[in-house]
């Protein structure tokens, strides 16, 4: 009975976590004292109630394998598809589950398994090293669907202020007029594949993006609506607008395009009360709302020693709600 006794005891210290909000309004939860390979049911149901209103969760002093993190951020997207790997370069990506990637910041290469993880520092492309690079995962894609999920498992924190930035596109469309959200609402989107046309534009030291109006011969352009509603939901919107491969607004001119995309990210996005930032420690798992946020690292000059995570973008069969759907 003892035994028993002490077995319950020790279940419950080991599933026994404190949750933090350090910013205001609360849009980041730092979850400790949980080993997240021995939560329970009523644990998963009650995280998952905590994402849904939180776009970024940290979950500290996590040791996992690849395997074990995969499984775990599989635990908040009921619609994830395991058969997709949403990595267009898969020479980083572990070969037991390859929709997990490996990468190695300011590092030597790294060999496990016989298989070799490179540097993934390319020293001809220079445009997130002297600026930030703000960007939605795989939003834009001609291939694919944005996923809900994106995580990063931090293994070797950097030692100086290496934090990672995100800011909210449902506070930002809230901050908005009636009359801009009006307008808005009405507009699509189109992305450009190009990788050329990505490295050889110009970028400002904010991260934002100003397109050289060339046609590139590996140029995919893509269209979606520029508004969105956030989740199945359907009580709050947001923006499906990658920064990284944004060309135009479908309605407007290229340069009336600029102008009022640059409007929106610097007066409604990219300030400083919409800012959500993490400093990195050690074994933190990140996971966060890819639709609700837009995100970025510090640039590359800053890192002066290495960098090593895991991460996972996870795809999805969530489809994207759009403003015409009916509310359900």
């Amino acid at each position: 009975m003892i035994f028993y006794l002490l077995l319950f005891i020790n279940f419950i210290l080991i599933n026994s976590y404190s949750i933090t909000f350090p910013s205001f309004p609360k849009n980041k939860a730092i979850i400790s004292n949980i080993d997240i390979k021995n939560i329970n049911n009523k644990d998963i149901e009650q995280l998952n109630i905590l994402f849904n209103k939180i776009p970024v969760i940290i979950f500290k002093n996590q040791k996992l394998t690849p395997n074990e993190y995969y499984k775990f951020i599989k635990l908040f997207d009921n619609n994830y598809n395991s058969n997709i790997s949403l990595y267009s370069y898969n020479n980083n990506t572990i070969p037991s589950v390859p929709q997990v990637e490996l990468i190695c910041k300011n590092s030597k290469n790294i060999i496990d398994n016989n298989k070799i993880f490179k540097n993934l520092n390319i020293d001809n492309d220079i445009n997130d090293f002297y600026n930030y690079l703000w960007h939605q995962d795989v939003t834009g894609s001609y291939k694919y669907i944005s996923p809900i999920i994106s995580s990063m498992y931090m293994l070797v924190s950097p030692l100086h202020n290496d934090d990672t930035l995100f800011a909210s596109y449902e506070d930002a469309y809230d901050l908005m007029d009636i009359n801009l959200k009006k307008q808005i609402e009405r507009y699509n989107v189109i992305h450009s594949n190009s990788k050329k046309r990505q490295k050889n534009s110009i970028f400002d030291y904010t991260g934002l993006r100003r397109d050289i109006n060339y046609i590139y011969d590996d140029d995919i352009l893509t269209e979606n609506p520029f508004v969105i509603y956030s989740d199945k939901y359907k009580t709050r919107k947001t923006f499906a607008l990658n920064p990284k491969k944004f060309l135009r607004f479908k309605e407007l001119s290229l340069d009336d395009s600029y102008n009022l995309y640059r409007h929106i990210m610097k007066k409604y996005v990219i300030r400083n009360d919409n800012i959500i930032s993490h400093h990195w420690e050690d074994y933190d798992l990140c996971i966060f709302n890819n639709r609700k946020l837009i995100h970025t690292s510090s640039p590359k000059c800053a890192y002066n020693n290495e960098r090593i995570y895991l991460q996972c973008r996870l795809a999805t069969n969530e489809p994207i709600y759009s403003l015409s759907d009916e509310l359900i």
